[in-house]
């Protein structure tokens, strides 16, 4: 996750009115000393309003007792989710989070979120959802972050 590390940035999107824009932000940094826990924070920023709103925030960690990478997380909106990762790339850091999200009137989402590092400052990213258990997957977020330097 090291070359994770850090905040990112997508790119500029218009809200529906056409005219505000948005853009999301993504923070993972190291939880513990050792480096084996990674916190992320999911926001929205709004330049206009002068406004970022925290949106998400979950971790990623290694199960010593199942032996795999897990990731949980909670949003904004009520839900919540954890699964695991996947598939990894140790040699590229690809990785892919398979994942089981709860909604609060309890509909389940199934989640495949696919990370794919393109340099030191860049990543893609590809949603795929599964509402309940149609077996139906939908593309609903395909775009790329940029690190954020001050």
């Amino acid at each position: 996750m090291e070359r994770y590390i850090g905040e990112f940035r997508s790119p500029t999107q218009l809200f529906d009115d056409g005219k505000t824009e948005y853009h999301h932000l993504l923070k993972y940094q190291w939880f513990d000393r050792a480096k084996t826990i990674v916190k992320f924070t999911i926001s929205m920023a709004i330049p206009s309003q002068d406004r970022v709103l925290t949106t998400g925030e979950g971790f990623y960690g290694f199960d010593a007792v199942e032996k795999r990478l897990y990731v949980f997380g909670a949003f904004s909106h009520g839900a919540s989710g954890w699964g695991t990762i996947c598939e990894l790339d140790h040699a590229t850091g690809a990785r892919t989070v398979c994942a089981r999200t709860s909604e609060p009137d309890g509909s389940v989402t199934h989640v495949r979120d696919s990370f794919e590092i393109v340099d030191a400052d860049h990543w893609k990213n590809t949603t795929r959802i599964c509402k309940g258990e149609s077996g139906d997957w939908e593309v609903v977020y395909q775009g790329s972050y940029t690190r954020v330097t001050d």
